[in-house]
């Protein structure tokens, strides 16, 4: 008896130790589980702060730069971007024009519509940006009725270029007339209708 006695507590004793060893296995595992979930947290927190920007091409530093200037002087940066951009794709862009009766200090003066026969010469003028046409090449196209009476070759600066040109006026041109701003290839980039009047 004393015998098997000895051998049941022996197995008691072992089932213990086994079952404290299984609980301190189990109570680790579930302290190293919390840990990593803590730090995960942690990290999910501060995860915009330690958020690493990215890197910027010189090309995109610079237009991050001057899209930065435009805004401080006040000016609509999209729309200018914007404006650059499509002026790339078409030749130029005019960014104001007009017709009057004479150019002073690069500023067109007698900006009008009609005109009398009396005047010596009615001015087309504009203010073109972003000149990409080769060699900066413009045209004022002059119409007299529908018809081209002429045609003038300008030259404009590839980023802000004021130019003009113009027509002399007879009595012979009473009527109405168009003039245009195109490329070499025709395209109209702007116009002006304006009526030629006989007398003074």
């Amino acid at each position: 008896m004393r015998y098997i006695y000895n051998i049941t507590k022996e197995k008691t004793e072992k089932r213990n130790k086994q079952f404290r060893t299984y609980l301190l296995f189990g109570i680790l595992v579930f302290l190293l589980l919390a840990l990593i979930q803590q730090k995960s947290l942690k990290l999910n927190s501060g995860g915009e702060k330690t958020k690493l920007q990215p890197q910027l091409q010189p090309e995109e530093i610079m237009q991050t730069k001057e899209s930065l200037s435009l805004r401080i002087q006040g000016k609509p940066a999209e729309k200018i971007e914007a404006k650059k951009i499509e002026a790339k794709r078409a030749g130029f862009s005019v960014i104001s024009s007009g017709v009057g009766t004479g150019v002073k200090n690069r500023t067109l003066t007698g900006k009008t519509t009609v005109f009398p026969s009396t005047v010596s010469r009615v001015y087309y003028f504009t203010e073109i940006e972003w000149c990409s046409e080769p060699e900066g090449k413009i045209f004022h196209n002059w119409y007299y009725r529908g018809e081209l009476e002429s045609q003038v070759k300008l030259k404009a600066g590839n980023v802000y270029y004021r130019t003009w040109s113009c027509k002399s006026i007879s009595e012979e041109c009473v009527g109405d007339w168009t003039v245009k701003a195109t490329d070499g290839r025709g395209n109209v980039f702007d116009l002006k209708n304006f009526k030629v009047v006989r007398g003074q």
